[in-house]
């Protein structure tokens, strides 16, 4: 029955964490978030020869954000 019961998914602290990945539940919609670990800041301007891919993820960023 265990299998089939919904478990306790852990509860993300959105204030304090900046990075998820989504685990499971593609078909059930049983899956959850869970953090991913920090690993030093890497800021967009540290990104060398990917002008056109940063300018792409700047405007679908602020399409998301817009709603």
């Amino acid at each position: 029955l265990d299998r089939w019961a919904p478990s306790e998914k852990p509860v993300p602290d959105f204030r304090r964490e900046t990075a998820f990945r989504w685990i499971g539940g593609e078909r059930s919609g049983q899956g959850y978030l869970s953090v991913l670990p920090q690993r030093g800041g890497c800021r967009l301007a540290d990104l060398q020869g990917i002008d056109r891919q940063k300018i792409e993820l700047d405007l679908n960023t602020r399409q998301f954000i817009d709603g």
